[in-house]
């Protein structure tokens, strides 16, 4: 036994690899969306009409790529008196 701890299987299944896949820096986020960093700046500050949740990560910020999709798909219209 080389003394080195086994992670136990609950700690290795709350985080997966899809999981940390699944994030998106502001830049891929930006071009996923076609709009500009500072748009999605704007959102979180809540100035702007957007809401898509965000992580924060120290001072990284990060975007579930299924949250884009959501929002996506949330505010998709037929018609212009949807909205």
């Amino acid at each position: 036994m080389t003394g080195r701890k086994k992670r136990s299987q609950s700690a290795e299944s709350e985080i997966s690899p899809v999981d940390l896949e699944d994030l998106m820096t502001p830049e891929e986020a930006a071009a996923y969306l076609r709009v500009k960093v500072q748009t999605l700046a704007e959102w979180r500050s809540g100035r702007g009409q957007a809401t898509i949740p965000y992580i924060r990560l120290g001072r990284r910020i990060r975007y579930k790529r299924s949250e884009i999709k959501k929002y996506i798909e949330d505010n998709t219209h037929l018609y212009t008196i949807e909205y």
